[in-house]
C-alpha cells in the first residue's frame, strides 16, 4: 500500500475483516487514526479516509491473547490471569 492514496471506511473495513460500523468505532475510540475530508468548521461533516500507513500500524499494534489492550486498562493482577 503506497501512502499516497487514502483509503476509505468501506477498504479499510474490507482489509481487517470487519464491518464498516466497526472502523467507525475503532477511529471514534481514538484506536485507528483517520483524516476528515472536506468538513465544515464545527460541523462534524466530511468523509473519513485512512492512510495505509496509519490501518498498517494498527495491524501491527501490540495485542495480548487475540485482544487489544489499551494502557491503563488493566490492573497488574488482571495481566497475570491474561
Amino acid at each position: 500500500m503506497s501512502d499516497d492514496k487514502l483509503l476509505t471506511v468501506k477498504i479499510v473495513a474490507e482489509q481487517l475483516s470487519v464491518s464498516t460500523k466497526t472502523v467507525y468505532r475503532l477511529i471514534e475510540e481514538g484506536q485507528l487514526k483517520a483524516l476528515r475530508i472536506g468538513s465544515e468548521e464545527g460541523t462534524g461533516r466530511g468523509v473519513l479516509r485512512v492512510k495505509p500507513s496509519d490501518l498498517k500500524r494498527y495491524m501491527n499494534r501490540p495485542q495480548t491473547n487475540g485482544i487489544a489492550i489499551s494502557r491503563g486498562s488493566l490492573y497488574d493482577d488482571d495481566l497475570e490471569r491474561l
